[in-house]
């Protein structure tokens, strides 16, 4: 990592290839390995995994490494009894947060792909089988329930994948067809809704007062790159749009 953003920042207008670092990582998950496609979010897990696991400040408690402190929030699922009103709840870390395109019926609607509707769809109730909870509190029974999830943490650096993007019509992966609808996403975003005190926030408003969440400067983030996905499945590649000083720079390694 030394040697990448030295490269980077050095005064050099020669183009650069992280060679380096792409054949490390390669080392370390075979499965990336080669020339074949590969998805552009799982080099990114991977790539992250193994800078955290070779990187000071690595315990089996607890981690300060330059990944966590910069990407690690968590989650707060809360799963609600609908008979007793008991409330169940997790709290899990997380690197990115992966947001579905598809609404109900699984079709992929224009007015809908902003990045605002999929965070709205992600920490919106979901109803849950009487299969899928068993309440500690009212007995061991199955019971109807509801899940949410909101962000209890939220880091430094926060990433966003479209986890679908391509899709199969049958069990037949030769069927699959990949997404090309459109995604909408603002130049800065405010995170705030989607909080767990936010959440808890929208409840109390029912009955008292909701505390304060905070400024908003807690929860704003500017868009700072992207990531994209060009041509068809068999055939495409990634492609990428980050910004420097003000200014946006394309990368493509195909031109």
């Amino acid at each position: 990592m030394d040697k990448l953003f030295t490269e980077v920042y050095s005064d050099d207008t020669i183009p650069y290839g992280p060679i380096t670092f792409l054949a490390t990582t390669w080392k370390a998950s075979s499965e990336l390995s080669g020339y074949a496609q590969q998805d552009a979010h799982e080099f990114f897990i991977c790539a992250l995994n193994q800078i955290h696991l070779t990187s000071r400040g690595f315990t089996n408690v607890s981690c300060n490494c330059i990944i966590h402190s910069t990407f690690a929030g968590q989650l707060q699922s809360d799963v609600k009894c609908e008979r007793c009103g008991n409330i169940t709840t997790t709290v899990d870390p997380m690197l990115d947060i992966s947001l579905e395109l598809k609404g109900k019926g699984g079709e992929v609607a224009s007015a809908e792909n902003t990045l605002g509707a999929c965070l709205r769809r992600f920490t919106q109730p979901e109803k849950l089988g009487q299969k899928e909870y068993s309440c500690a509190k009212c007995g061991k029974g199955a019971h109807e329930a509801s899940k949410r999830l909101s962000i209890r943490k939220l880091p430094p650096v926060l990433s966003f994948q479209f986890k679908v993007r391509f899709e199969h019509k049958t069990n037949d992966k030769s069927s699959a067809r990949k997404i090309d609808a459109a995604i909408r996403f603002p130049a800065s975003l405010n995170m705030a809704p989607y909080t767990t005190l936010a959440m808890k926030d929208t409840v109390k408003e029912q009955g008292g007062p909701a505390s304060a969440v905070g400024p908003d400067a807690m929860y704003d983030y500017d868009l700072f790159a992207v990531i994209n996905h060009e041509g068809q499945i068999n055939n495409g590649h990634y492609t990428n749009f980050a910004r420097f000083d003000d200014e946006w720079y394309r990368f493509d390694d195909d031109k």
